[in-house]
């Protein structure tokens, strides 16, 4: 009696942890789909934009999602497009010091400095 108490109580938990596993598998695949909807969403605004500011703000938001999805090679580049774009952009500095710091690249003085400047002015 008490082998079957304890056999139907671990059944119960192993049929809970599959069910949170689906669970948890479901979500990821949600954020994936909403990181790929954010990135075009993004795209399209670069694609269209008709002022520099939000142009920028393109730029800066397709950065964003792919430093979330961990694509840090493409975030460098939208960083970098939103710091040619406007080149007092403390979000774009701040992105772009970030992903360098992630990926080893260390010459993050120059960024620093800017975002400091613009900062204290």
């Amino acid at each position: 009696m008490l082998l079957r108490r304890m056999l139907s109580v671990s059944c119960s938990y192993e049929k809970a942890a599959i069910v949170g596993l689906a669970r948890f598998q479901a979500l990821w695949v949600m954020r994936l789909m909403y990181l790929w909807q954010a990135l075009k969403l993004a795209e399209r605004t670069i694609q269209f934009a008709d002022t520099l500011p939000l142009l920028t703000e393109g730029y800066l938001r397709a950065g964003r999602v792919s430093h979330v999805s961990n694509q840090l090679a493409q975030a460098k580049k939208f960083y970098a497009e939103a710091i040619e774009n406007q080149p007092k952009n403390v979000i774009a500095a701040i992105g772009l010091a970030q992903t360098q710091m992630l990926t080893g690249m260390m010459d993050l003085l120059p960024f620093l400095k800017l975002a400091i400047d613009i900062y204290f002015r």
